[in-house]
């Protein structure tokens, strides 16, 4: 694994991690995993060594948040310059397209490029994400501007740890992990996640799912689910799109169901002859 960094729009250094253990000689696809607020690159841990051995895998640090840190004083986070950021990654990678995985906002920011610039993806992956963020059933002392506030007065251990409170699975998992997590969102600062946040109430997917036109894949937990039944049944009546669901919590179903998320990612890719 190796950290690098590119230049991003207006000049801001961005940063990701990188692993490639395919064939030399082979040419393979890269996959692009984006991390949800205010998480990073690291929480994809357990998924490398189930993807790299077939796939350049490239774990980006969201601008703002992991070791992308930025001005707070230019810093105005919007979808249109995550976007931005991800096609400046695309171009720095010299690929034309990627496969792309996202949980929570970088799942959302893989809908709208899939809506977008379709031509730059493969197809997408998305999970733990509400397709209207404003239904999310996350509780307001993590949400809005309650948390926000508790960002920026406690400072982002203080969040984490009401966060671990508020999250199913850290309830079941493994020793260690929980002070872990907290230590991941707590390298934040807390004035760049709140504003990494504050856009993102007010996004809303929905009428872009009909627009999705590229394979896509929504990896729901069957308990605690992040998005609406009828939401969820509004993205399959895409044909692009399917919704398939794993035993856990939709709430970082990525994070506590890993093998089984990369068993169905890794028949997705099959089936598309990645």
């Amino acid at each position: 694994m190796s950290v690098e960094s590119f230049r991003g729009p207006g000049g801001a250094t961005l940063y990701y991690r990188y692993d490639d253990f395919t064939d030399p000689w082979s040419d393979r696809p890269t996959i692009v995993m984006a991390h949800g607020h205010p998480r990073n690159s690291n929480m994809w841990y357990a998924w490398v060594p189930g993807l790299a051995r077939d796939f350049r895998v490239v774990r980006t640090d969201l601008r703002g948040l992991g070791l992308s840190k930025v001005p707070i004083e230019t810093f105005r986070n919007s979808v249109d310059s995550l976007m931005l950021d991800a096609i400046a990654l695309f171009d720095h990678l010299r690929i034309d397209k990627a496969i792309w995985i996202g949980e929570a906002t970088g799942a959302m920011l893989g809908i709208y490029l899939a809506t977008t610039v379709p031509e730059r993806l493969h197809c997408l992956v998305a999970m733990s994400i509400a397709l209207r963020i404003r239904d999310a059933p996350v509780p307001s002392a993590l949400a809005g501007a309650e948390g926000m506030e508790l960002m920026l007065k406690k400072g982002m251990r203080a969040w984490a740890q009401t966060s671990v409170r508020n999250r199913p699975w850290h309830r079941e998992a493994p020793p260690g992990y929980v002070q872990w997590y907290a230590d991941q969102i707590a390298q934040n600062d807390p004035r760049l996640a709140a504003e990494f946040y504050r856009p993102m109430p007010e996004i809303d997917a929905l009428p872009m799912l009909k627009d999705i036109s590229v394979p896509t894949l929504y990896l729901s937990g069957d308990r605690d689910q992040m998005a609406r039944p009828e939401h969820l049944e509004a993205l399959r009546q895409n044909p692009k799109a399917r919704v398939t669901s794993i035993k856990g919590p939709g709430y970082d179903i990525g994070y506590a169901r890993t093998e089984a998320c990369l068993t169905e990612v890794r028949g997705f890719l099959k089936e598309l002859g990645l």
